[in-house]
């Protein structure tokens, strides 16, 4: 695999209540295995954000490597004094998006035991996928640079 892809966090819809008021503050962590790809900006007191971010990541790497690493979405709400409160994770592996066997609206789920999250709502992402070196993106899109397959996970680099 060698291709680019372009990655679309459109949005939010009714993610948990963690704040005083009945809101929160909530933002997007875009991940490729323990990599940070990206980061929304905080919408504040809302439970039904729209950021629009969109980011683009260059990926080369074996073929089996799309059936092994997913992209995660990681939605928190941003908090002052203490630590971020986690409001769901959405994971969407790259064969998923390569064939566009992919939804567009996705429900936040929970992260394993022993943790116990309030979860609620969906995301709304959007993908495309272009084959081949390096592409470039429709103008918008903020570049996550290049990663490359070494020891059964993506790094970053062009390898």
């Amino acid at each position: 695999m060698d291709g680019t892809f372009l990655i679309h966090v459109v949005s939010a819809y009714g993610v948990a209540s963690m704040d005083t008021g009945s809101k929160s503050d909530p933002y997007v962590k875009v991940l490729l295995g323990d990599c940070e790809l990206g980061k929304t900006a905080v919408v504040k007191n809302s439970l039904s954000p729209v950021w629009n971010y969109k980011i683009k990541v260059h990926l080369k790497g074996p073929e089996s490597c799309v059936h092994e690493e997913a992209l995660v979405f990681e939605a928190f709400d941003k908090d002052r004094f203490t630590r971020d409160d986690f409001l769901g994770i959405v994971k969407i592996k790259f064969d998923k998006i390569i064939s566009g066997e992919i939804n567009k609206v996705h429900m936040l789920g929970s992260r394993p035991l022993p943790h116990k999250d309030k979860v609620a709502g969906s995301l709304t992402l959007e993908f495309s996928y272009v084959p081949g070196a390096d592409a470039g993106a429709p103008a918008g899109y903020i570049d996550a640079h290049a990663y490359h397959w070494e020891n059964g996970k993506f790094r970053p680099g062009s390898g």
